[in-house]
């Protein structure tokens, strides 16, 4: 069997247990029949952990062939966000530097805490843009510019 197959059959011996103490009937949650009656990222997210969201193709298919990373989940609707969150993969959180974390789409820069995190929890603003990054350039395009840059103290 090839290793995708085995892992998937892993994840479903897994759940099992919970899937028919829950009284939910017990499915593959890992069939493409199941994944693909999900038409966005949240409705997928709620099929987590044998669904996942290919944001390449804009498809719900099984988690051996796709993954739904936290800054797939959309930033504006509050309680999709909140349960895609809960069913995740934070692909940010790996990422330790302003550098790293701007070449990403969906992440942030948390400078008061010096991490990544996807976005809205943290914007990497113009500030923050490194300019020794070989992305410089790219964080600049797309940073967060605040309303008012704080000016420079004069020197007395």
């Amino acid at each position: 069997e090839k290793p995708d197959m085995v892992l998937a059959k892993a994840v479903v011996l897994l759940l099992a247990p919970t899937l028919c103490s829950a009284a939910i009937p017990a499915f593959n949650v890992s069939s493409h029949t199941i994944c693909s009656k999900a038409l966005d990222v949240c409705a997928c997210s709620n099929l987590a952990p044998g669904c996942g969201w290919c944001s390449s193709r804009g498809v719900c298919a099984p988690a051996n062939t796709c993954t739904t990373t936290c800054r797939e989940c959309p930033s504006t609707f509050k309680t999709c966000r909140s349960s895609c969150r809960r069913n995740c993969i934070d692909t940010c959180a790996a990422l330790t530097s302003v550098c790293s974390c701007a070449e990403l789409d969906g992440c942030g820069w948390c400078s008061h805490g010096g991490v990544c995190r996807p976005y809205p929890e943290c914007s990497t603003t113009c500030e923050e843009c490194d300019a020794t990054c070989a992305t410089y350039k790219y964080c600049k395009s797309n940073c967060y510019r605040r309303w008012r840059i704080r000016s420079p103290e004069p020197l007395k």
